[in-house]
């Protein structure tokens, strides 16, 4: 990538692998995740294991979003390494208190910072700042690269599984009722989330079926899209992609579910993520694959 003027901001709720991070030069900032009693931050594929881990062992595992001051330092660390404005990007408010910590940590900061509500988070999310990456290294405004990510956002549909409705019930996505029901007819739910909201949109009786479910869904919103792209998000060490094969005509990124998202869903969430990409994001891919650069690399659904 080359040298751009326009930083680009995010947050560990991204489903983002550490290659294409840092080949997009992307800035991340840490969600805190908790297991018990013990704080630690989300910034590798050590910490979504982790989480995982926990999960499978039925350990309660919450996040919280970084502070104020630790997002400031975030900002001024890209200041000094050459950025004169910054695209912050952040899971979905709905969610998160992340952007508002972040808005309050832009008055600290020593060059302007831009905002982006993603509306969703994980696969979605990677989506929308990959793409705002992409603008940013052709040499796009701030105003701009914020235009081109949230129009992507707009345009993106994020549909998951889950092995039990119960993490879901947990955070108040699901009631107790459909949770309770869920868990005794062993159901699993196909969950959107766009624009902040999360949904139930389907309720199968087999994961496999709602992989199909998610793949054929996702196959068909993408059909419909000028410059479609993919990510699929599948557990830490699973190989559960087999099952989310997508044919496309547009790239796939396959990435683990980062441990911020398995918090709230629980183990075993695997989903995919579509959105109408800028033709800046294929350009960049394409330079990438030209210069052989491995990890996360797309590839194409056709």
């Amino acid at each position: 990538m080359g040298a751009s003027t326009v930083a680009i901001v995010t947050d560990s709720a991204v489903s983002l692998t550490t290659e294409l991070i840092a080949e997009f030069g992307i800035a991340q900032v840490p969600v805190h995740l908790r297991i018990g009693d013990e704080w630690f931050l989300d910034i590798d594929k050590a910490s979504d294991a982790r989480v995982n881990e926990a999960l499978n062992a039925r350990a309660l595992v919450t996040t919280a979003a970084a502070p104020p001051a630790e997002i400031a330092a975030i900002y001024r660390g890209v200041a000094r390494s050459g950025a004169e404005s910054i695209v912050s990007i952040h899971v979905s408010s709905e969610y998160s208190a992340m952007l508002q910590n972040a808005r309050e940590a832009a008055t600290r900061s020593p060059i302007p910072v831009t905002f982006v509500d993603a509306g969703t988070t994980a696969m979605g999310q990677s989506l929308i700042v990959l793409a705002a990456a992409a603008l940013a290294a052709e040499g796009r405004t701030a105003d701009e690269v914020a235009g081109g990510a949230l129009a992507v956002a707009r345009s993106c549909r994020f549909l998951f599984t889950v092995e039990s409705m119960e993490h879901l019930r947990r955070g108040g996505r699901v009631s107790a009722m459909v949770g309770a029901v869920g868990h005794l007819f062993n159901i699993r739910p196909v969950v959107s989330i766009h624009d902040g909201e999360t949904a139930v949109v389907d309720r199968v009786h087999k994961v496999e079926r709602a992989r199909d479910v998610i793949r054929s869904s996702m196959e068909l919103y993408a059909s419909t899209l000028a410059h479609p792209a993919a990510c699929i998000g599948i557990p830490p060490g699973s190989a559960v992609d087999k099952g989310l094969a997508l044919s496309i005509r547009g790239p796939v990124l396959r990435v683990a579910v980062g441990g911020s998202l398995a918090a709230h869903t629980g183990p075993g969430t695997c989903g995919i993520a579509v959105a109408d990409m800028p033709p800046e994001f294929a350009k960049a891919l394409g330079a990438r694959e030209a210069r052989g650069d491995a990890g996360g690399a797309a590839q194409s659904g056709a």
